[in-house]
């Protein structure tokens, strides 16, 4: 494949997809727990459930986020962006924050929250910073991507 081919564009379109899908969810997901905090326990719960169902799904798309990336790299074949080029390894380096920052404090807190175990409030500040975390990861890495920072090759286009 060549920068700029059919397979090429199709991982991009695959790539760009799988953030948006994987990503765009969290920028609000942060508003949903403090609504259930505020409502009764049983509708808290229910709200945590479905909270906790779209985070499950989107957590798939960050997973393909990387892998399309990665695709998307590979097949432009060193022609405009390389893996050594800064804003891709950062890029890379903040993925991995994001995930560990899903599994080690998000989804915990709502799974606990969905399950109504635990204290809501401290469980809910607790998904919150998470939160709040994972959009500041995800807005530097989009930073990163536009600004291409480190570039090192000719661009062609």
């Amino acid at each position: 494949m060549v920068y700029g081919g059919g397979g090429y564009k199709i991982l991009l379109v695959l790539h760009l997809l799988a953030v948006i899908i994987g990503f765009g969810p969290w920028f609000l997901n942060g508003l949903i727990p403090q609504r259930a905090l505020g409502s009764e326990p049983g509708e808290a719960q229910a709200i945590s459930r479905a909270n906790l169902q779209v985070s499950v799904v989107s957590q798939y798309a960050i997973y393909a986020v990387v892998i399309f990336g990665l695709g998307t790299l590979g097949a432009s074949h060193k022609h405009t962006i390389d893996f050594g080029d800064t804003f891709v390894w950062l890029s890379i380096l903040l993925w991995v924050a994001v995930v560990g920052v899903l599994h080690g404090m998000v989804l915990p807190a709502q799974r606990r929250l969905a399950a109504g175990d635990g204290d809501r409030a401290t469980l809910t500040q607790r998904q919150s910073l998470g939160v709040a975390l994972i959009n500041l990861l995800v807005i530097v890495a989009l930073f990163l991507m536009v600004f291409e920072p480190g570039h090192t090759l000719p661009r062609t286009f």
